[in-house]
């Protein structure tokens, strides 16, 4: 969420108790990722 700036501004200075995000953002979103699966796998079972 950081990338696409939603949420309030964290006004936060980071430290080293955890993930530090630039964004305070709560709420839904998805991720979604491409992926080629090689030809020589057809007919096989993946996971």
């Amino acid at each position: 969420m950081d990338d696409a700036g939603l949420g309030p501004k964290n006004t936060k200075p980071p430290t080293l108790e955890g993930p530090y995000r630039l964004y305070g953002y709560a709420g839904p979103a998805w991720y979604q990722r491409d992926i080629e699966i090689p030809a020589s796998w057809q007919g096989k079972e993946y996971r």
